[in-house]
């Protein structure tokens, strides 16, 4: 095997190992941005619930400043996370359709050209791969390693931003705490002396209760009423006027 093909291996792995290289980094972000989501959604549950600052131990000013740090820890780990997935524009080797067009170019130069100017077919070929791999392997080796730095401090930022919900947590539940209403407790002393002496006036209250008892009024006689005359009923005559003359006439 010759130097240009020892050469030519190096860049194909170099190559495909900086593309492989590309898709695990893209493949680590979603744990970090599974993270950051429930980081949102704990600051949102302590947003929602802020402290009053009119109390008086300094446990409202804590949480605030530790919730603060917190949302700007967040902040910066989108932006890191952002960075680490986008605005990366990776190279790759010409396609099989191109790279074809390309030998079929260089037969027919060599068909229509002289003997001294016409070029070997293979070595073009071998050349131009190893450009390619040399030139796109370097280009995503750079980008990896931008994208590999951004991942590496968006993930201390993400752990910064966990640690700092922690410790808000603390002042959070401590002011909740002393600003909810004391329940007063009230005790009973020699419950069943209470009991006995109320017991001991109900009693007495019966004893004293008095029954009135109302006497019968005497019976009184009633004068007795005369009823009165039946009226006169008044009924509406149903035979009309000439049927009255006629009968009228008849009796006479």
């Amino acid at each position: 095997m010759q130097f240009h093909d020892h050469l030519l291996e190096h860049y194909k792995r170099l190559y495909y190992f900086e593309l492989d290289r590309k898709d695990k980094i893209n493949s680590n972000v979603h744990l970090p941005m599974t993270i950051v989501a429930l980081s949102i959604g704990a600051v949102s549950f302590f947003i929602n619930n802020l402290p009053s600052l009119a109390a008086n131990d300094n446990w409202p000013i804590i949480f605030y400043f530790f919730l603060s740090c917190s949302v700007v820890s967040i902040i910066l780990s989108v932006y890191l996370i952002f960075k680490t997935y986008t605005g990366y524009g990776y190279e790759y080797v010409s396609s099989t359709a191109d790279i074809d067009n390309y030998v079929n170019e260089l037969q027919k130069f060599n068909s229509e050209a002289g003997k001294k100017t016409r070029v070997d077919i293979q070595e073009k070929f071998l050349s131009l791969l190893l450009k390619q791999y040399c030139k796109c392997a370097t280009t995503n080796s750079e980008n990896n390693d931008k994208k590999a730095a951004y991942f590496r401090k968006s993930s201390i930022s993400i752990m910064t931003a966990v640690v700092l919900i922690g410790i808000t947590a603390f002042p959070f539940f401590a002011t909740h705490y002393n600003s909810s209403p004391k329940v007063q407790r009230i005790e009973i002393v020699n419950f069943k002396e209470i009991t006995m002496a109320k017991d001991k006036k109900d009693k007495d209250d019966s004893t004293k209760t008095t029954v009135s008892v109302r006497p019968a009024s005497p019976s009184q006689k009633h004068e007795p009423v005369l009823p009165a005359e039946p009226k006169t009923k008044k009924v509406q005559e149903s035979a009309k006027p000439k049927e009255i003359r006629f009968l009228s006439e008849e009796k006479k």
